[in-house]
């Protein structure tokens, strides 16, 4: 009866695999960027699994294929640092990081990156989901429009009040602001 068991465990298990095999690839994480500031990311890895292999940072290119734009160069488990260009890579094996940072974004570094164990010529291992890199630094339209309508909003409600009470003290429906005094009426509240 244990084996029937344990063999039912075995298929549930197998099941569950297959089916993690065909989810959907993993989601992009999106992050603006703005022009001439600098943009770090954490990739954390399995130490056990991980901590000799040699990581980079990739970029999907214009062709389709992701391109290796930085990597790091010991295999040994002790940190490293190395910078390509305006990419710093920083590989941290005791706290499991790969922190990665653009220097002085640009308009042209907006698209798609990945973190990953690189191994050429094999499928390489994403160590944290696909970062998708936008350029922000433009005004929104949707804010724009909303503080011209709350300006224009704050200019007619001042206007119409003005105009009313204009008009009240034409006509003489507005009591005076300042309180008067009778003499008659001293003594009587």
């Amino acid at each position: 009866m244990e084996v029937a068991g344990g063999w039912r465990s075995q298929m549930l298990l197998l099941l569950f695999l297959c089916f993690a095999a065909l989810q959907e690839p993993l989601e992009e994480k999106e992050e603006c960027i703005v022009e001439g500031q600098n943009i770090t990311f954490g990739c954390g890895y399995n130490f056990g699994k991980y901590f000799r292999a040699i990581k980079a940072w990739q970029r999907l290119g214009a062709s389709g294929p992701f391109e290796t734009l930085a990597q790091t160069m010991n295999n040994n488990g002790e940190p490293s640092f190395i910078q390509v260009g305006r990419y710093l890579l920083e590989d941290d094996p005791p706290n499991s990081m790969l922190k990665v940072t653009i220097l002085e974004l640009q308009r042209e570094d907006a698209g798609l990156y990945q973190c990953v164990i690189y191994r050429p010529p094999q499928v390489v291992d994403i160590l944290y989901r696909p970062i998708r890199l936008k350029t922000c630094n433009e005004f929104p339209v949707y804010a724009l429009i909303l503080v011209c309508g709350l300006l224009l909003f704050k200019i007619v409600v001042f206007s119409l009040l003005l105009l009313l009470l204009r008009k009240a003290r034409v006509t003489g429906d507005v009591a005076p602001l300042t309180p008067s005094f009778h003499p008659e009426d001293n003594g009587k509240q």
